[in-house]
């Protein structure tokens, strides 16, 4: 199948280091890294899914995605799977958690990924006990997550659809990293700056992308006049990794072409 390509490189053009997820064509991971490296820096390399066989990437992906890295000046980032529950009250599920994290993350170290993207769950609906005894069962998973000896810093906690200062008191304790996705606060009706502000010296990625009519990850040029200002105002003083997270090729050309436009009025 042929697929269009990117019409320019952005290579080294920001401060920060420009990003797009491993799912911008409808094909697997090799095709996508292939079609995307000589135009990004980083690529996000998604592995949402855990659940079924072959969900999670094996050594055979592993040693490929490292030499196309070296081929083509890559990094990576990792996100790691979003259908497991780390803070569960089911004690299986939690430990399944845990073993499927420390899985991906010893597969992929020989990647030097910037980061590992985690998933914080809180959900009101399936816990009886409230949102302090999910964070004590969090706590404990992430005890038991480091107790190898992997560095937190290299784990970025993303803001999700709950008030983010419930998972505060985990990214401290932990000296956890965040990842910031700012799609994820307008769609709540936060300002990202404040949130950004907040939260800086910790802020290793963002998550960047549109939101409209109560969707997010759609391309940037669907943002607000004043939602672009307060984004261009965070990347300026910015230079870690800016993932533009959207799951198309039209969405990414779209935000990518946009992005260029506005960081540089």
């Amino acid at each position: 199948m042929q697929f269009a390509s990117l019409p320019q490189s952005y290579k080294g053009r920001y401060p920060f280091t420009l990003s797009a997820p491993s799912f911008i064509y409808p094909a697997d991971y090799v095709t996508n890294v292939k079609l995307l490296s000589p135009y990004l820096d980083e690529i996000e390399l998604i592995f949402f899914d855990s659940a079924s066989p072959g969900d999670l990437p094996d050594e055979a992906l592993v040693d490929e995605l490292a030499v196309l890295a070296s081929d083509s000046d890559l990094t990576y980032n990792i996100h790691l799977p979003t259908d497991i529950d780390p803070g569960a009250q089911n004690a299986a599920i939690r430990q399944k958690a845990i073993d499927i994290i420390k899985y991906i993350i010893g597969l992929t170290e020989s990647l030097e990924p910037s980061t590992y993207t985690l998933h914080l769950p809180f959900n009101a609906a399936i816990d009886s006990d409230g949102v302090s005894a999910r964070c004590k069962r969090l706590c404990d998973s992430m005890t038991s997550l480091l107790s190898d000896g992997f560095d937190s810093r290299q784990i970025t906690i993303e803001n999700l659809h709950y008030p983010f200062e419930w998972a505060d008191e985990i990214i401290t304790a932990f000296d956890f990293s965040v990842c910031l996705d700012c799609g994820h606060l307008l769609l709540r009706g936060i300002d990202p700056e404040s949130v950004f502000n907040q939260y800086a010296d910790r802020i290793t990625t963002l998550h960047i992308h549109g939101v409209a009519n109560g969707q997010d990850h759609l391309s940037l040029d669907r943002l607000a006049d004043s939602q672009l200002a307060g984004l261009m105002r965070i990347l300026k003083h910015f230079s870690g990794v800016a993932s533009v997270e959207v799951f198309s090729f039209a969405h990414l050309q779209t935000s990518l072409d946009f992005l260029a436009v506005h960081y540089d009025v």
